[in-house]
């Protein structure tokens, strides 16, 4: 569960409407545009959706290359 004052305070960063905390899902649902934001751990994850799309497009770029240790400096 989050805690209910940083519930208060928390909005979307997409249109800054309220978000609406879904505990058996472990998801943020904004009540403006309905975009859904994950918890991670009990981190909230506000990444706008474009945002979140383009860290899920390059991780399964960098997968698909062969890649999976970029940005890891080698000695």
């Amino acid at each position: 569960m989050l805690d209910e004052r940083l519930l208060r305070i928390l909005v979307c960063p997409a249109c800054r409407a309220p978000l609406e905390y879904k505990d058996r899902r472990k998801v943020l649902i904004c009540t403006g545009c309905g975009h859904r934001y994950e918890v991670r751990d009990g981190i909230p994850i506000l990444l706008p959706p474009t945002a979140a799309e383009s860290d899920a497009d390059a991780a399964d770029a960098d997968a698909a290359d062969g890649d999976v240790d970029a940005g890891v400096a080698e000695d």
